[in-house]
């Protein structure tokens, strides 16, 4: 079996086979070893909810990784972990979709990327969820092995790991706030408070506010009406929406809202900045 890194695979020609995917219960006190006994497989989870403590083996006290609703994580075959689940007052059940495939690189040799179970993203905005259970339905109204899965399998695996290519562009100091920082940039119509991007990085308001100022030089709030401000313009320049469908889509009071906004910006009215694609398609 040929080891490479995680990151290798987007840039691979490789194939999926062994491909079964499930919708899947863990009861309280639930624990999956593979001590022993190895992985066989590679394992994706998307983590609907509970949460999920990772160590190397049964007698270690020390966590590697833990995992909470939200979270996807990827465990690579061969490897050896013990996974306990744990549950908040008041859950009777954990749930997540898990996904298990084997990958062979272009000679048709096996490939094993990585060593432990990795965290790889949070979903901010329920868009994995959906692609892991467009990808569910797929496997399980075919064969597991039809084109469309295995396309879907590749098209996930190739975000979330473009997403972790990202992450490490940040640095082990600034590495806590991606998840706020992706938030904001993907829904920055949607208002959202400190306080809540500091809970969603698990850190203090006042440690998540110094170390995403060292990463933006500009406070949170600032960051989320620049990146707003960028897709209005954007949405504007395409014509396709009018002024009122660009504030109304992009979380705007209304349209003098978004005008003061553009205007401030750019020196030019909404109308101007959707007049220059009528003007350029002319020359």
């Amino acid at each position: 079996m040929r080891k490479i890194a995680l990151q290798q695979l987007q840039d691979m020609d490789v194939s999926f086979y062994r491909l079964i995917s499930m919708r899947y219960s863990w009861a309280p006190g639930s624990v999956d070893r593979f001590v022993e006994r190895a992985r066989a497989d590679n394992l994706l989870v998307y983590l609907i909810h509970g949460e999920r403590h990772y160590t190397k083996d049964e007698n270690s006290k020390e966590e590697f990784l833990q995992i909470v609703g939200g979270d996807i994580l990827f465990a690579p075959t061969g490897s050896n972990y013990v996974s306990t689940l744990q549950l908040k007052e008041g859950e009777a059940f954990s749930e997540g979709i898990f996904v298990n495939f084997a990958i062979r690189d272009e000679q048709g040799q096996e490939i094993c990327p990585g060593d432990l179970p990795v965290w790889m993203a949070h979903d901010i905005d329920g868009r994995y969820f959906r692609m892991f259970e467009k990808l569910l339905t797929s496997v399980l109204q075919g064969s597991g092995g039809n084109l469309s899965s295995k396309a879907q399998l590749s098209r996930l695996l190739q975000e979330l790991i473009a997403q972790v290519r990202i992450q490490d562009s940040f640095g082990p100091e600034l590495e806590a706030i991606y998840p706020a920082v992706i938030r904001l940039e993907r829904c920055p119509q949607e208002p959202v408070s400190v306080p809540e991007l500091a809970k969603l990085c698990f850190l203090s308001e006042s440690t998540f506010r110094k170390k995403f100022e060292t990463y933006a030089h500009v406070s949170p709030i600032q960051y989320r009406n620049r990146i707003r401000l960028q897709k209005a313009i954007g949405l504007l320049r395409n014509g396709i929406y009018t002024v009122e469908e660009t504030a109304e889509a992009m979380g705007y009071h209304d349209a003098a809202h978004l005008s003061n906004a553009v205007k401030k910006a750019t020196g030019m009215t909404p109308r101007e900045i959707a007049g220059t694609v009528s003007d350029n398609s002319d020359t």
